[in-house]
């Protein structure tokens, strides 16, 4: 009787425990509250190396922010707001500068959507507001080619 168990005991062993399942990722499951609040600073850096010397250094980095704007056991209510500081970036004519500080306003995103009660994206809610500061933008540059001859008012309605 013992040989017996301990065959079996050596079996499983020797096959790694057959109930067991192979995960390739870890399950995440959102417990956020209403008010919860995550600040996040992102930087893209653009480096270019040549003979092991950094011959190009950019970088561009934005500020964003996560909150949490409603939950329940259904889902939750996300807003994502992030923000450029354009102040850092440098311009080769100062009519570029004076566009970017034109439409710098209207560079503030802020995303609404909704989630499964696991944090899964399900919805846009301000779709129509993120359309029309885009739009707005793009109007803005349009306006900004055509007054600066760099572009036919035809080809900049396009």
């Amino acid at each position: 009787m013992k040989v017996s168990y301990l065959a079996l005991f050596l079996f499983l062993i020797a096959h790694k425990v057959i109930g067991q399942t192979k995960v390739d990722s870890i399950p995440f499951v959102a417990y956020w509250q209403n008010g919860d609040s995550y600040n996040f600073k992102v930087t893209k850096l653009k480096q270019q190396w040549q003979d092991d010397k950094l011959i190009k250094n950019d970088s561009a980095t934005f500020q964003a922010n996560f909150t949490v704007l409603d939950s329940s056991e259904t889902g939750y209510r996300i807003k994502w707001a992030y923000d450029i500081d354009w102040s850092k970036f440098s311009f080769a004519d100062s009519s570029t500068s004076e566009l970017i500080k034109n439409i710098a306003k209207d560079m503030v995103m802020e995303a609404t959507y909704k989630t499964d009660e696991v944090g899964q994206y399900r919805g846009l809610e301000n779709f129509e507001e993120i359309k029309n500061k885009m739009l707005n933008i793009f109007d803005k540059i349009s306006e900004h080619f055509e007054k600066s001859g760099k572009m036919p008012p035809e080809q900049s309605k396009k």
